[in-house]
Order: structure tokens, then C-alpha cells, then sequence
């Protein structure tokens, strides 16, 4: 019902909230992020999001993106 719908807008808008802190943290390592980047940071799930970032300091851009499934 309404319940179940809220519950899930509000985990959709957490979702956004961390694919947005993730982009800036890329943003702010490597400077701008590419299109195809973004495509995949959109589509990711918690856990490749979660991965990207706890790898952040240490991978390099071309690391972030095979995290992310990209060639």
C-alpha cells in the first residue's frame, strides 16, 4: 500500500543521495567525470558504490571504472 511505497521512495532517494556523494568524491580525486562514468554510477548498486568509495584513495580512474563494470 502507501506504506510500502513510501518506504520504498525513501530508500530510492538514499540511493540518489549516495551515488551523488560518490560522483562528487570522484569529482574531487580525478576532477571531471566522464559520461560514461556517470551512466554507471547511476545503474550501481550499494555495493559497487560502497566499493568505489572504500577504494577511492588508493584506485586509479581507469581502477574506478572496471569497479563499475566498464572497459
Amino acid at each position: 500500500g502507501r506504506q510500502e511505497g513510501r518506504q520504498e521512495g525513501r530508500q530510492e532517494g538514499r540511493q540518489e543521495g549516495r551515488r551523488e556523494l560518490v560522483r562528487q568524491a570522484l569529482e574531487d580525486r580525478f576532477g571531471a567525470v566522464d559520461e560514461e562514468v556517470l551512466a554507471a554510477l547511476a545503474t550501481a548498486d550499494v555495493r559497487t558504490l560502497r566499493a568505489v568509495v572504500a577504494h577511492l584513495a588508493v584506485d586509479s580512474p581507469s581502477q574506478v571504472r572496471q569497479r563499475l563494470g566498464l572497459p
